[in-house]
């Protein structure tokens, strides 16, 4: 696999919780939001039925008590990664 060099910014309580998860999980900060990229894609990845219906309860189409609690997992985070309020 080829690596690339960027940087991007996150919040700082991101970053604190990364640091405090990867201490749990014998890596580094940097090392545990790689880990968490990786499961957020591959979850959008492997789940488009849910994918849709999570985008659906975020844009208010749908109410977010008719999702799945694998989806209602997905879109509590989606919620907290991009508050509408």
């Amino acid at each position: 696999m080829t690596s690339v060099s960027v940087e991007i910014y996150f919040p700082a309580a991101l970053v604190d919780a990364a640091e405090k998860a990867g201490a749990q999980e014998g890596r580094t900060g940097r090392e545990q939001l790689e880990h968490w990229v990786r499961v957020g894609k591959s979850i959008s990845e492997h789940s488009p039925i849910a994918n849709h219906r999570v985008r659906q309860a975020l844009r208010g189409e749908l109410a977010s008590e008719d999702l799945s609690e694998f989806e209602a997992m997905i879109f509590d985070a989606a919620e907290r990664s991009y508050p509408t309020k």
